[in-house]
């Protein structure tokens, strides 16, 4: 199942020193859920179909 999609915002942070640490914006991603959890997926790794169900 799809949910909707959002754009992200994540804090980059690859060492304990905060002068390199940066704020990455821009990639869009899917909001999915299987079963009880719920994750997101790139929107660039996700082709919608429609199901005639």
């Amino acid at each position: 199942m799809v949910g909707p999609r959002t754009d992200s915002a994540y804090y980059r942070a690859v060492t304990f020193d905060p002068a390199p640490h940066t704020v990455v914006r821009g990639e869009t991603f899917h909001q999915i859920q299987l079963g009880h959890r719920v994750g997101y997926v790139r929107a660039s790794d996700v082709e919608l179909r429609w199901s005639a169900a």
